[in-house]
């Protein structure tokens, strides 16, 4: 059963780096046909689509618990960025 999970896992990690990658270019397709769109704009735009999406599907609570996640990854590694 766990061999069984880790290769459900893996088949969905796999799926979820062939969208990252698909989305990746889409974004730098759009933005370098749309070079006078401030990077603001955009990632603001992907942020409203990317939320709407998750409460439309697994709901206001566990999105807000997206947001918090994402929050604390923004603190931990936004310094080391820097």
């Amino acid at each position: 059963m766990r061999q069984a999970n880790n290769e459900a896992v893996a088949a969905l990690q796999g799926q979820v780096a062939i969208l990252q990658g698909q989305l990746e270019d889409v974004l730098l397709r759009f933005a370098e046909a749309n070079q006078t769109l401030p990077a603001q704009a955009l990632i603001a735009g992907i942020g409203q689509l990317l939320v709407q999406f998750s409460v439309s599907q697994i709901g206001p609570q566990l999105t807000q618990k997206f947001l918090d996640d994402l929050k604390e990854a923004v603190r931990t590694f936004g310094p080391a960025q820097q």
